[in-house]
């Protein structure tokens, strides 16, 4: 009787033991190198077209189709995302040109672009002596305004992000430096209403105010590109740690925000669900509005990403270019961004090949 005993506790012990094992083994998976986890994925986006592939794809579940488990966090431009970054609250981010000051920090990954940024611009008012001039540029584009009527200007824009960059490189087509105009921190929808008020004597709109700007009757200065030379694009990029940690994750949250994107290509799919979202998510677009955007802006698709001319990251390498030029970013931070380009994984979720900046 008691060798039965002995024995049922020696296999007890020994099947504990193979559980306990197993248990080990499946964590060892899930937490090692390029493996999967039942921890959410942190995401950030913004309720714009950058961020409506990510927003449709958790509606549809496609996330979920992929086993993930995914946390949103919205924010109204690039700068509070980077510094929910800095501070560890976020994985992923789907953001715009801001993402340069992540990217250099040497602990995130440029791994997709979403979206291009046509329709940003600068607005004066109508009788703003600035808007009766023109001054062509190095490359041949007439923009309004020179140096004599912009200098000393109050522009009205976000610092740390695309619009920012568009009126300092604006203001460097006509001559002038980071001293002879001033730009007032405001978040877009503040500074458009602070604006139409009398406040600021310029400011840089993305293209959801650009198009309400215009709307309101005020002068386009240049657009992005004109001032700028470059058609730079949104996108996303994700911590270095949770590629190295959850790299399988991390190519499952790519392959079913790109599916998301490549539906949303589609103009009345798009139509349809951003005119909704935006509103859900305190952002009233009219029928022309939405319209208007469609056509200034479309997302990046696989067959957009195997053109031989399409190269990723190379407006966010001319962005960081002239950050370092104007101080904002140290020029040894500058590699970090150039080394940050990594189209392996969006390769891996979409079967293609892509040339990147790097």
């Amino acid at each position: 009787m008691r060798k039965k005993i002995i024995s049922i506790i020696l296999t007890a012990v020994m099947v504990l033991g193979i559980l306990a094992g197993c248990s080990s083994s499946e964590k060892e998976a899930a937490e090692g190198s390029g493996g999967s986890s039942s921890e959410p994925l942190r995401v950030a986006l913004q309720p714009v077209c950058l961020g409506a592939p990510v927003g449709y794809a958790y509606e549809k579940g496609y996330y979920e189709e992929e086993g993930l488990d995914v946390e949103l966090t919205y924010f109204d431009t690039g700068a509070p995302e980077n510094e929910a970054f800095a501070a560890g609250q976020i994985d992923i981010a789907a953001s715009g040109l801001a993402s340069v000051f992540s990217l250099a920090t040497g602990n995130a990954t440029w791994v997709g672009e979403i979206n291009t940024t046509g329709g940003q611009g600068i607005y004066f008012r109508p009788d703003n002596p600035a808007a009766q001039v023109t001054t062509t540029t190095e490359q041949g584009v007439e923009i309004l305004g020179n140096a004599e009527t912009v200098k000393g200007m109050k522009f009205l824009a976000p610092l740390g992000t695309s619009a920012q960059y568009l009126v300092m490189n604006y203001c460097e087509q006509l001559g002038l430096s980071s001293s002879d105009y001033e730009i007032v921190s405001m978040e877009f929808g503040p500074a458009l209403q602070a604006f139409k008020s009398g406040e600021g004597d310029a400011i840089s709109c993305d293209i959801w105010y650009a198009i309400e700007a215009e709307e309101s009757g005020f002068s386009r200065a240049a657009t992005f590109e004109e001032a700028c030379g470059i058609e730079p694009n949104d996108g996303i990029f994700v911590s270095n740690t949770l590629i190295e940690e959850r790299r399988d994750d991390v190519v499952k949250f790519l392959r079913a925000t790109y599916k998301a994107l490549e539906e949303l290509s589609d103009d009345a799919v798009r139509h349809e669900f951003c005119l909704r979202w935006y509103a859900e998510n305190g952002r009233e677009f009219t029928e022309e509005q939405m319209d208007k955007e469609i056509e200034r802006r479309w997302y990046i698709t696989s067959e957009i990403m195997e053109q031989e001319d399409y190269i990723m990251g190379e407006g966010v390498t001319a962005m960081a270019e002239f950050y370092v030029e104007d101080g904002k970013i140290s020029e040894d931070m500058f590699p970090n961004v150039q080394k940050s380009y990594d189209p392996s994984l969006l390769e891996e979720a979409l079967g293609i090949t892509i040339q990147s900046d790097n």
